[in-house]
Formats: structure tokens, sequence, C-alpha cells
């Protein structure tokens, strides 16, 4: 009867709130769930596919939050922080990421001997916003607690000019999208210990179109423009389950270590959209394509957190954290033509879409962060963090496709505690992403008709960072 008091106080309570502050919520989560519904919620883009942070909040302290997060970030994070979580809390936010890269091609060799040059090229795809709408309850207990989330992981978009030198790795990625679906279950059995799981369901659009040549070495160069033929794929997976685990202990009273797992997970489509534009070269003029299916298999990471959190307590925290992600599983993007082909090519007959492993070799990385609140008034903090993360692409397959390399992150945030029930969250961050100067790449074009005469396009270099800036509302009833 306590608590059902409690919340009944905390209802009507609610219902005092400003007009004003009832309104900003409404704005913003209005404004997240359009974005995120409208807009491709999230891109994949760097070789690690996502940036290592997530979550507004999260984000103002790089992300140091595996000991610390006492609001449903905890769901993604560790599901064993979510009985410290108080009451039901609904969070939402959105951040905003902008990724700038640039690729500078180094000059390359003609079959006549010309020394061949090319135009640097920019990403010229726009910012992305990244929703998230997430539910805590502590089920009107003092030792379980229930989550549930709908979020996308952070990345930004990528798109560069159809017919620019990077054309053979990437052209468009901006439609494609992952999001998850999360429920957790955690359990406090002593104030010092607690464990969480978490179920998530993966959907996922991986959407691409890059360049392939069908330079045969009968006529023309390797990448003239007429030989070139766009190949767009659209795979879709709208259920690949995986999970996460956590567990928090709280040895002595100020310090508390934690850790979480997340599962890897496979995103797969045995029959993705494949178009193909034909080139525009004369002797294509009466020839078609046949079949427009291929499979297409997309391997995630297993990841691993730990951290250690030191608390003083109405006045600041600092945590540690370090993590550990598995890329390397990612030796491949494999996919499977469906019988796909170019037929009554003069003098060649047909050009069978072979299939066609897109080289990876991502390697497993590391990464630490440091970051921390600090009280500043009841109803102001402030965070600040830092983070690096090691890169999971290696100079021989690093292209604009997949362009992962070391970051390094000063972050800032602020919460803002309107009352009791309402506050607002607010961050910043610049990634640095460290430059890239690649002269052994081993990333050629796709040529299904001439293997041994397709060119090496990544060579050259390659600079890249972000900009991410987040808004976010945490009502507390």
């Amino acid at each position: 009867m306590g608590s059902l008091s409690l919340r009944s106080t905390a209802w009507r309570a609610s219902r005092r709130i400003s007009p004003w502050g009832r309104a900003l919520w409404l704005v913003v989560a209005l404004l997240t769930v359009a974005l995120g519904l409208s807009q491709r919620p999230a891109s994949l883009t760097a070789g690690g596919l996502f940036i290592p942070l997530r979550g507004v909040g999260p984000t103002g302290r790089a992300g140091a939050v595996v000991a610390s997060s006492r609001d449903p970030n905890a769901l993604w994070f560790n599901p064993a922080l979510l009985p410290m979580v108080e009451g039901n809390q609904l969070l939402v936010d959105a951040a905003w990421l902008e990724l700038h890269l640039s690729f500078a091609r180094a000059d390359a060799v003609a079959r006549n001997g010309d020394v061949v040059s090319f135009e640097k090229v920019e990403n010229e795809a726009p910012g992305l916003p990244a929703p998230s709408i997430l539910f805590s309850t502590d089920l009107g207990t003092e030792d379980f607690a229930l989550a549930v989330g709908l979020y996308t992981p952070w990345a930004g978009r990528l798109r560069f000019p159809s017919q620019g030198p990077q054309r053979y790795a990437l052209v468009d990625m901006t439609g494609s999208m992952i999001m998850y679906q999360h429920i957790a279950l955690a359990w406090q059995p002593h104030p010092r210990v607690a464990i969480g799981a978490g179920l998530q369901n993966i959907m996922a659009i991986l959407d691409g179109v890059g360049v392939a040549s069908t330079f045969v070495g009968i006529w023309g160069e390797p990448e003239d423009y007429d030989l070139d033929s766009t190949v767009h794929i659209r795979a879709t997976d709208l259920f690949t389950l995986t999970a996460n685990f956590g567990v928090w202990v709280s040895p002595i009273d100020g310090f508390e270590i934690a850790a979480s797992v997340q599962l890897p997970a496979t995103i797969s489509d045995a029959k993705a959209r494949f178009e193909t534009q034909l080139p525009s070269h004369y002797v294509f003029d009466t020839t078609s394509v046949e079949g427009d299916t291929m499979g297409l298999e997309l391997d995630l990471p297993w990841m691993a957190r730990v951290a250690l959190r030191y608390v003083w307590p109405d006045l600041f925290d600092v945590e540690i954290m370090g993590w550990f992600e598995g890329w390397s599983r990612q030796e491949k993007i494999r996919t499977i033509p469906n019988n796909v082909r170019i037929v009554d090519v003069p003098t060649v007959g047909s050009i069978q879409a072979d299939r066609l492993n897109l080289d990876r070799r991502l390697r497993d990385i590391l990464g630490v962060a440091i970051g921390g609140d600090y009280h500043l008034f009841p109803f102001l903090t402030l965070r600040a963090g830092f983070m690096m993360e090691q890169g999971a692409t290696p100079d021989v397959t690093y292209s604009v496709f997949q362009h992962d390399s070391s970051k390094y992150a000063p972050t800032v945030g602020v919460t803002w505690k309107i009352d009791e029930m309402w506050r607002l969250d607010f961050a910043y961050t610049h990634i640095f992403q460290g430059a890239r100067s690649i002269s052994n790449s081993e990333v050629v074009q796709i040529n299904s008709a001439y293997p041994e005469g397709a060119t090496v396009v990544g060579n050259g270099e390659y600079r890249s960072s972000y900009d991410v800036v987040g808004l976010g509302m945490v009502l507390h009833f």
C-alpha cells in the first residue's frame, strides 16, 4: 500500500507540471519519434560499423556508465543496473550524427603508361538523427526490475559521387539501417549485488550502391565510365535474436565493479534484391540482365565491458571503463548471387555474377573511457569524459566503405533537473578518427568478367571525424 500511495502522489504531482514543461517534453518526444521513423535510423559505415557511444546521458561522460547508469540506458550498457533505477522512468532522446570523411586517391598508371590523377572526394550525406525510446520499472519491488526499449546504434551516413574515384568501393549507404528491440529483467538479491539479462531482436536493412567494372581486357580501360555497371543490393532481415548479460557488485561503500557481455549475431537474407544498371558502352546495347536476387550474410561481434566506479555521495562520481569487441569474426561479407548474369555480350557471350565475398578481415579492438558527474547544484549536474578506441580495419582492406580507424573523443554533458519528475539531458562530442595513408591496399574493383584485370582502388589519404550532439528527456513517475 505504501508504494501505491507514493505512485499516486507522483501522478498527482505530474499534473501540476507547468504548461511549458509539458510542452517541452511533448516537443522533444514528438521530434524524436518523427525523426526516428521518417529517416533511416542508423546507416552502416565504419569497419566496426558503429561508434562506441550511445545515449545522450552516457555520451556526456564518454560512455562510462557500465557501473554508473541509474536510468533506462542501463538496458544497453548493463542490465544488472536496472534494479537501481528508481520507480518508473520513460526516456526519450535523439542524437544528431555528422560524419566527415574525405578520400584523396593515390595516382595510378594506365595501361598505356600514363599517370592518372584523381580529385579528392568528400562524404555528401547529411547528418542522421539516432533516436531512443526506453522504459524501465521497478515493478513496485525492491529487488526486481524490468525494462523495454527501441533504439538504434550510433553511426554516420555515407554518400559519394557516382563517378568519383571511390565508386568501386562505395557510392551510397544512406538506405541502410539497424534497429534493436530489447527487453530485460534484473534481480538484486543483496544491496551489494545485482544481475540482469536481456533479449534483443535486431531489425536490419543493408542497402548499398556501388560500381562494378565490365572491362573484359579487349577494349577500353579498366576504369572507363562507359564500362561501369551500377550495382544496388538491398537485404532485409527483420528477425535476428541475440542477448546481453550483466553483473554489478559494491564490495565496500563508495566503490562499485561491473561487467556486461553482448552476444554476437548474424544478419542474413537469402533473397536480397540485386539490381544492375548495364554499362553505357555501345557493346552492351543488345545485352540484358537475368536474375535479381542474391543471398547475403553479415556477422556482428560479441562485446565485453568492465568498469570500476568511485562515488562521493551527493557530490560526484567517476568511472573508468574498458571494452572488447570481437570484430575478427567478420572476415567477409558473404554474398551468393542466385544465377544473376549479363547475357548476349558480343565476343564474350554472358558474364556470370560470381559468389562475391567482400573482403573485410576486421580485427578485434579494445577501448577505454573515463567519465564522471559533478553535482554543481541539486538541479544541475555537469559531466565530462574522454574515450579512446582502436580501429577495426587493417590497411589492406581500408576504404571509404570500411573506414574504421583509431578514435579519440573528449565529451561534455549537462543534466538540468526541472523538478522531481522531469529532467533534460544534453551532450556533445567531437570524435577524432586517425588519418590513414594507404599504400598497400588490396581493395580492387569488382569484375566478374575479367578478375585479373581489376585495378587496386583503395590506396590514398583518408581523413575522418564525427560531430555528435544529443538532447533527451526523462520522465520519472
